[in-house]
Parts: structure tokens; sequence; C-alpha cells
């Protein structure tokens, strides 16, 4: 009886100090401490960079995630999955060129893998940027490409066919 009791007490005590110890290895999550994209007011189609600043214990890849949609928040396939290049101390940075021409938003966000533990700050950090609609002259609305032109000489057209009957 003396002896169960023994195996007991020291089983607890070794799963005790296991315990004790992996929770005192395990690392610290990366911090962003800058996340910032150049131009900050980007075009549809256009070129963009991205410049972040994250420290941690031993980061290893650092990707940024862009989407880009309409307003209603419907996106467009594929989207951009982009590798950041460490250029400085804790900083890294990527270009992307934007590709969706009906896209009115940008999305983004960064995965980082560091200690081999891939952190996602998809749900913590989402970025959403509005993109700027270049004019094409037509009223502010670049979506027609000048089909009501052809409908007014039609009418004229038709209007004059019509006036010429008549008189006749």
């Amino acid at each position: 009886m003396k002896q169960s009791m023994e195996k007991i007490i020291i089983g607890v005590l070794i799963i005790s100090i296991l315990g004790i110890l992996t929770t005192s290895i395990t690392a610290a999550e990366p911090t962003v401490e800058e996340l910032t994209h150049d131009p900050e007011n980007p075009e549809i189609l256009s070129y963009v960079s991205f410049t972040a600043k994250i420290t941690g214990d031993d980061i290893t890849a650092v990707h940024l995630f862009i989407q880009e949609c309409e307003k209603d928040g419907v996106c467009f396939p594929p989207p951009h999955n982009i590798s950041l290049s460490l250029t400085d101390t804790d900083t890294y940075t990527g270009e992307v060129t934007l590709s969706k021409d009906g896209a009115e938003v940008m999305k983004y966000n960064l995965i980082i893998q560091d200690n081999g533990v891939w952190y996602d700050y998809l749900q913590s950090d989402l970025r959403i940027v509005d993109l700027i609609i270049p004019s094409n002259d037509n009223n502010g609305d670049n979506r027609t490409p000048g089909f009501e032109f052809m409908i007014l000489i039609t009418a004229i057209g038709v209007g004059f066919v019509l006036f010429r009957k008549k008189r006749l």
C-alpha cells in the first residue's frame, strides 16, 4: 500500500514538472509594429509596395495576403500571396501590381512564420483600403465606354428621316 502511494506521488510530481516546463518554454507571438503601403491612396491596376516592421524570436517567413474586392464584399479570385523580403533589421518589404479592373477596395493582412508556427493576422488586423478609380471624362462614370453617344447620333438620324418624310 505504501509503495503504490509513493508511485502515485512520484507520478503526479513528474507530470507537474513536465507541465511547468512546457508552459515556460512557449515562445511569444511575433509583434507587428508597423504595416504600411505606398502609395497611400492607390489606384486600380496600379503598383503598390508594402513595408512591415515585425519583431519576433525566429521569424522564417512573412507573407502578405491581398484581395481586390468590390464595395459589397465580393472579392475577385485569385488573391495575391506575396512573400515579403527582409531588407533591414525587423523590416520586410514586398510589391504587387493590382490586376482586377472592377476592384473598388483592397484588403490585406500578414501571415508570419515564427519558431515554426504560422500566425495569421486576418481576424485581428485586416486592412481595408479604398482604391481610387481614375475618371475618364464621362461625367465620372468610368464603366461606360461612350455608347450613349452612338444612341444620340442614331436618334438624330431617325428624327431627320421621319422629318424629311413628313415634308414631302
